[in-house]
């Protein structure tokens, strides 16, 4: 009987049992009872159970985020729980820093435990709760002025909503010469706007990255945030997007929009630049989550460069690049 072959892996999923006695004691958390994996996603989540408390453990996938990268939004989650920002802060471990390296069948991974945000997803039929939005991604942006790093990851930059999104798209399209003259139409167009209204008069500062309404959990009147793995610096205009595209829609949009820029202002003016290219970043975000897509087929699935993929996220290019407004949620 022949031996079985061995094969490489690129994407493995790391046992829990294995984090919970190996990984998880170095935390200075307290009798870790339960290490259950949760989802998949930018990262594989777990949820840590303790006595009294519980936790969340993130396994970076191998080459999506650097450990220079990762020291940034440790760094900056650090600052903004220092200034009193509820987040998802990270948790020490016993031996020193946060991150831990793991060496998995394809390469090494960080892992990194955070508190947990506790409650659920606020109440988008709410306005109030659009409004608490609002005032809490003001004061994100508010507080974070004054943040500093050593560490270096990419910035949410002209380059990189243009030329970077472009060189990760292109390759699954150049086989519908159409569909990719339109993408560079797209991109072209939108790079004029900016320059145009001019990136000096734009907000400038530390962003989330990815504020689309799932990523903060409201308990007790608190909003605390999560998932900062896209964080940087970069256009905040970026952020005002992307919660507008991922959960503003339908009748009663304009509403609800007007109900989230009124928590915003009540905080922090938009500035008149962002307000004039809102609509130029929403477009920008949904090429933005196609080339997030796109660069990670090779772990999420082929269908992500599909025909039928192509079909379904040029429509609503289209759709976008003609209105701009009244999109439907994305999340």
């Amino acid at each position: 009987m022949l031996a079985p072959l061995e094969l490489q892996c690129t994407y493995s999923t790391i046992s829990s049992d294995e984090l919970l006695t190996k990984i998880i004691p170095d935390y200075c958390i307290d009798e870790p009872i339960e290490c259950l994996f949760w989802e998949r996603g930018s990262t594989d989540t777990y949820v840590v159970r303790c006595s009294n408390a519980r936790y969340s453990l993130r396994v970076y996938r191998t080459d999506n985020n650097t450990r220079e990268a990762i020291d940034f939004e440790v760094d900056a989650l650090n600052y903004l729980h220092a200034k009193g920002f509820p987040v998802a802060f990270p948790i020490a471990r016993k031996s020193g820093g946060y991150i831990t390296e793991i060496s998995a069948p394809e390469g090494v991974r960080f892992v990194l435990v955070s508190a947990f945000a506790h409650g659920d997803m606020p109440d988008y039929e709410s306005e109030d709760d659009y409004r608490l939005t609002g005032e809490s991604v003001a004061q994100l942006h508010t507080v974070s002025d004054g943040f500093k790093t050593a560490h270096n990851r990419e910035e949410l930059d002209l380059e990189m909503f243009t030329e970077t999104v472009f060189k990760q798209i292109e390759p699954h399209v150049s086989h519908r010469p159409e569909d990719l003259a339109f993408l560079i139409h797209c991109i072209d167009t939108s790079r004029n706007a900016i320059e145009r209204v001019g990136v000096d008069y734009m907000d400038y500062g530390f962003c989330h990255g990815d504020v689309h309404g799932g990523n903060a959990h409201l308990h007790d009147g608190v909003l605390t945030h999560f998932d900062f793995e896209e964080c940087g610096f970069g256009f905040r205009v970026f952020d005002l997007a992307t919660f507008k595209w991922g959960s503003i829609g339908g009748e009663k949009g304009p509403v609800r929009w007007a109900a989230f820029t009124q928590g915003y202002e009540s905080v922090r003016p938009i500035k008149k630049a962002d307000i004039q290219l809102l609509d130029t970043f929403i477009l920008l975000r949904h090429i933005w989550l196609i080339a997030f897509h796109m660069r990670n087929s090779g772990d999420f699935g082929g269908d992500l460069t599909s025909d039928g993929y192509i079909d379904h996220h040029w429509k609503k290019l289209k759709r976008l690049s003609g209105v701009g407004v009244g999109l439907e949620p994305e999340q």
